[in-house]
């Protein structure tokens, strides 16, 4: 997977959710377009005004550590037991090993 939240598919998906409150209704799309639109605004504009064109994903030169966890993460945070569920649901019971 690429992590980098980049500011073109933040825009392309703010148009499908905008798109999809029109053809559905007032709903959960609207909020989720304006969301996203805030976290544009937030995240991804320069205190001039101009646009950034990602936010990178990398941490400590791990390319999309922030977003991933491991087997021991998903263990210390459920418990072993729902861990052991939630790895064999997913079917990631060998946690591939690799950047990101």
């Amino acid at each position: 997977p690429h992590f980098e939240k980049m500011l073109y598919n933040q825009a392309q998906l703010a148009v499908v959710y905008a798109r999809a409150a029109v053809l559905l209704g007032p709903s959960r799309w609207r909020d989720v377009a304006r969301q996203t639109l805030d976290f544009v605004a937030a995240e991804l504009t320069s205190a001039d005004g101009a646009f950034f064109t990602a936010l990178d994903a990398e941490v400590d030169g791990v390319e999309g550590s922030f977003y991933t966890w491991t087997s021991g993460q998903i263990e210390d945070a459920l418990g072993s037991s729902a861990a052991a569920q939630l790895l064999r649901y997913y079917d990631l019971e060998a946690v591939p090993e690799g950047e990101g």
